[in-house]
This record gives structure tokens, C-alpha cells and sequence, in this order.
């Protein structure tokens, strides 16, 4: 039937399945929390990368068309306050 409902599905990448990524950036859009989210171009395939404080800070001035590399390094306790921790990432352009 051609009016079928087809399900429209987001990729979004899981650092914690696969702890390294790369891609192109491709654009970056306003989320609902003040930050954005980051499109990427990963072998013909559209790609989200949430933008949690940590990517936020690093991918923000970075131009779409860009190659990136982001490696999760996992979680990191905070030293101002041990009882919290934060996820922790490198950064890679070429």
C-alpha cells in the first residue's frame, strides 16, 4: 500500500557500546536544553551526537564540513566534588 506509515527512526551514536566516533560534521541544531546537537556524516549515513557539556564545549566552534574523531574515555570522578562524575572525551580534527 503506498499509505503506509512508515517509522521515522534517528540514528544516534552510544559512546558506551562504541566508545570511538568519527565522521563529518555536518550541522549543528539548537536542542530543547540551551546547547545543540551535532549531525555527522559517518559513510553516507546521518548520524547524532548529543550535546552533552563536555562535547557542547569542544565541538561548538568547530565548522561543519569538519572530520572529527571523539574517543570516550568513560566516566571521570569530579575533583571538586568526589561524590559526582562527569563523562570524559578527546577530541580529534583533521
Amino acid at each position: 500500500m503506498a499509505d503506509e506509515w512508515k517509522k521515522i527512526e534517528k540514528k544516534v551514536h552510544n559512546f558506551k557500546e562504541t566508545p570511538e566516533f568519527s565522521g563529518i560534521l555536518r550541522a549543528k541544531v539548537p536542542n530543547d536544553y540551551d546547547g545543540f546537537d551535532f549531525i555527522f556524516d559517518v559513510e553516507g549515513q546521518e548520524i547524532t551526537v548529543f550535546g552533552k557539556t563536555a562535547i557542547m564545549s569542544n565541538l561548538k566552534d568547530i565548522s561543519p564540513g569538519t572530520a572529527v574523531k571523539i574517543v570516550y574515555l568513560g566516566e571521570k570522578k569530579s575533583q571538586k566534588n568526589p561524590k559526582y562524575s562527569y563523562e570524559n572525551f578527546d577530541f580529534f580534527t583533521k
